[in-house]
């Protein structure tokens, strides 16, 4: 008896200890949100400030030439799709015939700044991710699209890592970066900083927000 007593006394006085612990986050999440509401409520301008670029200007994409498209063809994964009139298969079997046609294309596309209409053709599948949620739609475009894409994409990307608005600690569309990265950045943080203070870390979901209704 001595012995069940002793026992229960013990997980009471844990579980106290566990809902003193749960109670002290909920208290200090509250008091975050209410800060939160409070500084939006008293701010007049804008939220975030804007960090105005200071390198050169982007005025003209540079003309490709078909060095760069073959180079493009027989290095990068180019899948086809069911609207290729030309495809994957043929472009890289044909890969010093089709890249000046290709570059000539794309240098008429980013001097009149448009992509040809023709193009913009796709074959769209919807996907069902999971059981009860809407159906996403993916758009396969054409290969000549997809190679003009990447083309634009190579003048963009140097321009856009450089200027001082993108920030250093975005992960997607960049190379070398993957959810791996992120996550050891995160976990790396909250390591370091929970040897010194308390540290919570908030998730946020925002599928939802990206989802087509």
């Amino acid at each position: 008896m001595c012995f069940t007593a002793t026992s229960n006394k013990t997980t009471a006085t844990a579980n106290v200890r566990r809902w003193r612990l749960v109670g002290f986050f909920i208290d200090k999440l509250a008091r975050i949100c209410q800060s939160i509401a409070a500084s939006l409520l008293q701010s007049s301008g804008a939220i975030f400030s804007t960090c105005l670029h200071t390198g050169p200007t982007l005025s003209l994409l540079a003309p490709r030439t078909a060095a760069e498209v073959l180079k493009l063809l027989t290095s990068r994964p180019l899948k086809s799709s069911p609207v290729d009139v030309l495809p994957s298969v043929l472009l890289r079997s044909c890969a010093t015939t089709f890249p000046p046609v290709v570059s000539h294309m794309s240098n008429l596309s980013f001097a009149e700044c448009c992509f040809p209409a023709a193009f913009k053709t796709a074959h769209v599948l919807p996907l069902l991710k999971k059981p009860g949620v809407d159906k996403e739609q993916m758009s396969n475009l054409t290969s000549i699209s997809k190679v003009i894409e990447q083309l634009v994409l190579d003048r963009l990307q140097p321009h856009l890592l450089s200027s001082p608005n993108f920030s250093r600690l975005q992960s997607v569309y960049r190379r070398g970066r993957s959810t791996e990265t992120a996550l050891l950045h995160v976990m790396n943080t909250v390591y370091a900083d929970a040897d010194a203070k308390i540290t919570a870390l908030v998730g946020l979901d925002i599928s939802v927000a990206l989802r087509h209704h």
